[in-house]
């Protein structure tokens, strides 16, 4: 990956993405996207298509075409702290393939997390914009980021210690790639996981999941290892430097 001029300060990065202490905006609620209704998420280029989105309600997945289904292996449901809050994650990709979810509730937040199809939103049928409901982020994250700015030449880790499910997101002012530490943890950027640069800056944004003990996944950071957070799921995970464990203290400290 290549870095980029566009210069963004350290402290006003951290405040955007809410790993310094400020709220983010939020928009009052507008009662358009109610009641069970289908949203369809269908990619437009033959490229990925990474997204996440939250209602407050329930959510399951459907079928609209042979090319317009979820839940697959690729798509996850979880949950937030309050129980009314559903967050969806999930990957697709190439013309007129996609997802499709029964939502029963209001649809609060939509974002494009990676890959480079541009995509079309589709509720019952109609083309909406993300922009046209409330952009309310999840309320109901677990954990907040939390500052490591750790500046790292090598393998980082992350390993499950539990049966479940752990989504996180971290954050790299530099270059990541996938990595692998041994055969049951490795990198899964544009499989399971995506990474997304902020705002044309020189941050780059990962987002994964994984689980089961002993499983993982592993990636080649160049850079500073700016911040964490476990972002759902039930289970507890550690982290790796170049396959040593190393606790959050420890790799929070400077050398």
């Amino acid at each position: 990956m290549s870095r980029h001029s566009h210069n963004i300060g350290r402290r006003s990065f951290l405040s955007m993405v809410g790993i310094v202490s400020g709220g983010s905006t939020i928009i009052p609620d507008r009662n358009w996207w109610t009641n069970e209704q289908i949203l369809e998420i269908v990619a437009t280029e033959e490229a990925d298509l990474y997204y996440e989105f939250v209602v407050r309600g329930d959510v399951e997945g459907a079928e609209t075409s042979d090319k317009i289904s979820a839940l697959g292996s690729n798509d996850a449901l979880m949950h937030g702290n309050n129980d009314d809050t559903t967050i969806v994650r999930g990957v697709t990709g190439n013309p007129g393939y996609g997802d499709a979810y029964r939502i029963d509730g209001e649809l609060i937040f939509f974002e494009q997390t990676g890959g480079r199809s541009d995509f079309e939103l589709r509720l019952d049928g109609e083309t909406i914009s993300p922009y046209d409901f409330p952009q309310q982020r999840d309320p109901t994250t677990p954990e907040p980021h939390v500052s490591i700015d750790r500046e790292i030449d090598g393998v980082f880790g992350i390993e499950s210690l539990e049966r479940g499910v752990l989504y996180y997101d971290f954050v790299v002012e530099g270059d990541v790639e996938n990595a692998t530490i041994n055969d049951k943890i490795d990198g899964d950027i544009g499989d399971n996981d995506a990474t997304t640069t902020w705002r044309d800056s020189e941050y780059e944004i990962v987002r994964g999941f994984t689980g089961n003990p002993g499983y993982g996944d592993a990636y080649d950071i160049d850079g500073t290892l700016v911040s964490f957070r476990k972002a759902g799921g039930s289970v507890d995970y550690r982290f790796l430097l170049d396959g040593r464990p190393i606790s959050r203290g420890e790799l929070s400290t400077r050398y």
